[in-house]
């Protein structure tokens, strides 16, 4: 025999204040979800415009994309590599690299993620010709642009952060391989690492003996 608190555990009754709370809700999300992709198309349309870098406009061969801090050279190698293959694997917009109308350049990928949520330029904060509606709460973004994506906008925030605390170096300060005084260990992985000096007696390993 089926009790009436086993009955109730089955089949559990909201409350309709409850229910209507949360269709509103749902309602709300919907609506902001249309708003996102009407100005995403928008945003990858002025992507898609924005000049794109080749390698007479690299002076330096050193020059990196302040976000990911990958040479601007080597991501037009991939962008030659993946528009070579069948399948780039990525959309067009976020291939090679491109210059803003304030002049900062970055990869094609990481302003894309970056016009995601803002319609600013990552480093001087001008402001971008793409709609600056506000995505919704944080709890529906990851499922209109996934959880990798909001990710890498949290790194790239952060990024961008420590850069703007760097002093910029004096021309010929230092070499490859070599951090201005106060740089954060990060900048070191990227420009090559330092050389590391250790301190143990090389004598104790089997090789030097």
């Amino acid at each position: 025999m089926t009790t009436t608190s086993e009955h109730a555990g089955r089949n559990p009754l909201v409350p309709l204040d409850i229910a209507l709370d949360n269709l509103r809700a749902i309602s709300s999300t919907l609506g902001s979800m249309d708003e996102y992709f009407q100005s995403h198309g928008e945003r990858v349309k002025f992507i898609r415009e924005l000049p794109k870098l080749t390698e007479k406009d690299i002076q330096d061969v050193d020059d990196v994309c302040p976000v990911c801090q990958d040479t601007f050279l080597s991501v037009m190698a991939l962008e030659e590599m993946a528009y070579a293959m069948d399948s780039p694997g990525l959309p067009e917009e976020q291939l090679g690299a491109t210059k803003l109308p304030c002049g900062h350049r970055f990869c094609r990928k990481d302003l894309s993620i970056w016009t995601t949520t803002n319609n600013t330029c990552p480093t001087c904060r001008a402001v971008l010709p793409i709609p600056a509606h506000p995505l919704p709460a944080i709890t529906d973004v990851e499922s209109i642009i996934g959880s990798e994506d909001i990710e890498s906008i949290r790194q790239m925030q952060t990024s961008l952060e420590a850069a703007s605390r760097l002093t910029e170096p004096q021309a010929g300060s230092h070499t490859r391989g070599e951090a201005p005084e106060g740089t954060p260990f990060t900048w070191q992985v990227h420009s090559g690492g330092p050389e590391y000096e250790y301190e143990e007696d090389r004598e104790s390993f089997g090789m030097y003996s």
